[in-house]
């Protein structure tokens, strides 16, 4: 309907359907136009209606209609869109690039066959989306592991929950934490800023090792241990020497310098 549809572009003559490009986009009305009487103009009627009756939707796009989605299988997990065997819609562009990185098929008859002829190895699936988000992000983040300088203690699981919380991620229990099989007592200064691993499990299916880096913290100030910016991104000894190939198999964060504005 031409009352309830408007169209982005230079020329107003034409409608929209018989003049298309990629840079047409056909919109409607959130809200529909209320009945007015006869005798009324409804060009100055609208122009009196609230704000709501001006704001619009997008019905269509003239890129979406001249680069149509194509259909791709997943052969890898790929973030936001799925997982290993699905079949999603997505541009023609990124469709190409997944193609060519090996993660995905274009969604033909033959290759849904290779896909589900392939063995259950050679694809690597997760329980969920949130679950391989998750593991992405902490595999690339070291969780500094703050104990006091003075107390003596040990650290437990709920100190490791305690300071993944500091680090802006929720672990809803600590039987969901592994730590080392040998204990980690102090305070010991000359352990501070080494390294140890712990295994997380997510849903009772994915475990996966995150580096932690003790640190010593106390409330005087003049005591505390001042830390370089990029203190999580410089390599460490290990506490545990049989630790060493696990550590250096997860990645180290890469510092970004802040900006200065003058």
């Amino acid at each position: 309907m031409w009352s309830n549809c408007i169209r982005k572009s230079f020329l107003t003559a034409v409608h929209p359907l018989e003049f298309f490009s990629r840079t047409t986009y056909i919109l409607k009305r959130r809200l529909p136009l209320p009945k007015f009487k006869k005798h009324v103009d409804p060009e100055f009627m609208v122009t009196k209606l609230p704000v709501e009756y001006s704001e619009y939707l997008v019905v269509e796009a003239g890129y979406e209609r001249m680069y149509p989605h194509v259909e791709i299988i997943l052969k890898a997990t790929v973030e936001d869109v799925g997982q290993p065997g699905q079949i999603v819609k997505c541009k023609p562009i990124f469709a190409y690039d997944l193609v060519v990185l090996g993660k995905a098929l274009y969604a033909t008859p033959e290759n849904i066959k290779k896909v589900k002829l392939l063995p259950e190895d050679a694809i690597e699936k997760y329980s969920t989306l949130s679950a391989y988000k998750t593991m992405k992000l902490l595999k690339n983040k070291v969780i500094s592991v703050h104990m006091d300088m003075h107390e003596p203690w040990t650290i437990e699981p709920w100190h490791i929950r305690a300071n993944f919380r500091l680090a802006g991620v929720q672990v809803l229990s600590e039987d969901f934490l592994e730590l080392p099989e040998k204990p980690i007592n102090g305070p010991n200064l000359s352990l501070e800023g080494k390294d140890f691993a712990i295994f997380v499990t997510i849903n009772n299916s994915e475990r996966f090792p995150v580096r932690c880096r003790l640190r010593h913290f106390t409330k005087i100030y003049s005591n505390r241990i001042v830390l370089p910016p990029d203190h999580d991104c410089v390599p460490s000894e290990p506490i545990f020497p049989d630790q060493k190939e696990l550590l250096d198999s997860i990645p180290l964060p890469i510092h970004v310098p802040e900006e200065k504005f003058t």
